[in-house]
């Protein structure tokens, strides 16, 4: 499918954007997305083709970011690691972000120009940036690697990083907001000393941490741990604490972990295959074949055997979209059959999650009408053979087509 950038409204749309845009109480800049919307703007973004980057470890916070116009959109999932201090949910950071979304989803933009704001950008305008910056996706995803945040103190940075000193709140964790005494001149803050008081770690304690080479945030995430312990994780599974914690708080023997290394096991399908009870021989089944380590570790996460390898070698999967779509219940006789009726490889996770069989999927992939807008036509109680009937594909929204048929068809639901 071609990319589907945001369009001027030929229709008043009606949903209102503080329904959608919740501001944030942390910075002017941030806005909370709905409950509800959630999953509709990561859609857009996949409609737009817009690069996003996963930073996850199973049973740690699982983070999405991707990065566009002048800000970021933020995912955060921190079941099962107690470190996250932001809630779970998905962030918009920028003004021209917020804009250009409400435009790709037909939501109400601000009449007005923000406090926030220099001036208001066109969205033709916002469409031609957006399209220079696609040319360099490289370029978006280390800036996307902003997004990897999960409390107050790190959202706070982020924003000062995008738009500079003047959108500082008055109480940054900057030098000038160091907590005082000796984790003061070590430069940990306010906030991170409360989070190491509440795992009861001392000052001489927190201090051993960064004599061994921890920085400050992994010695906060780690809070509680066995030094001795997260050193020897830390020489296998290098560099980050969130690969280091669930290892830890799973109880799992760093000898396992070391006997995975030295056969060639990198740290990411270590981490997966240690916290599913897998050991040296399964890894070395998975090792004879050609495989790189974030399929092999997703895989390995959703219970995929070895003996599946070579099927699902031949569906048109890559490897950032093997997660997704296992985790929302794909199967490899589901792959097979989406591979086998040439549906897009990049929706298949869609179709899986909202529950729409194969065969309906490449009806609607014919009518060129994506899965979310697809699911709201569904939802209402049609299908593609009403979409069909009525020659409706041209339509852009699924509450379009849904209008159009409440209208006209005789299918109208009571």
């Amino acid at each position: 499918m071609t990319r589907r950038l945001a369009v001027p409204f030929q229709n008043p749309p009606t949903t209102r954007w503080p329904e959608v845009f919740h501001l944030s109480k942390i910075s002017p800049y941030m806005w909370v997305v709905a409950e509800g919307w959630q999953q509709t703007v990561w859609d857009a973004l996949a409609a737009a083709q817009i690069p996003s980057t996963r930073h996850n470890v199973m049973f740690g916070d699982l983070s999405d970011s991707a990065a566009l116009l002048d800000g970021l959109v933020m995912g955060l999932d921190n079941y099962g690691f107690p470190g996250g201090l932001l809630p779970s949910g998905t962030r918009v950071i920028g003004p021209w972000v917020m804009r250009w979304l409400c435009a790709q989803l037909c939501v109400s933009p601000p009449t007005r120009k923000l406090s926030i704001e220099k001036r208001v950008p066109g969205i033709e305008e916002l469409n031609r940036r957006l399209e220079e910056q696609l040319r360099d996706p490289e370029a978006l995803n280390r800036t996307a690697e902003l997004g990897f945040v999960n409390d107050r103190d790190g959202v706070l940075l982020v924003v000062v990083k995008l738009f500079g000193q003047a959108a500082a709140p008055e109480r940054l964790p900057l030098p000038s907001d160091r907590a005082d005494g000796r984790l003061g001149e070590a430069r940990f803050t306010h906030g991170q000393v409360k989070r190491l008081r509440e795992a009861g770690v001392s000052d001489d304690v927190a201090l051993q941490w960064l004599e061994a080479g921890f920085d400050r945030d992994d010695t906060v995430a780690l809070a509680g741990a066995e030094l001795s312990e997260a050193l020897a994780w830390r020489a296998i599974v290098p560099p980050y604490a969130n690969r280091i914690r669930p290892l830890i708080d799973a109880h799992v023997d760093p000898q396992d972990g070391e006997r995975l290394r030295r056969a060639g096991c990198l740290p990411e399908a270590i981490v997966a295959f240690l916290l599913r009870g897998l050991g040296l021989d399964d890894w070395e089944t998975w090792s004879s074949f050609d495989i790189d380590e974030d399929k092999l570790a997703a895989l390995v996460e959703h219970d995929v055997p070895a003996s599946q390898w070579h099927r699902w070698e031949k569906v048109g999967l890559d490897p950032l979209q093997w997660s997704g779509f296992l985790r929302d219940g794909g199967d490899i006789d589901i792959a097979e059959r989406f591979e086998r009726l040439g549906i897009t490889p990049r929706f298949w996770a869609l179709w899986v999650r909202y529950g729409v069989a194969a065969e309906e999927c490449l009806r609607w992939q014919v009518l060129e009408i994506d899965p979310w807008e697809a699911k709201k036509v569904r939802d209402a109680g049609y299908g593609p053979d009403d979409v069909e009937a009525h020659g409706l594909p041209k339509l852009r929204t699924g509450e379009a087509i849904v209008e159009h048929l409440q209208r006209n068809s005789p299918k109208y639901p009571m």
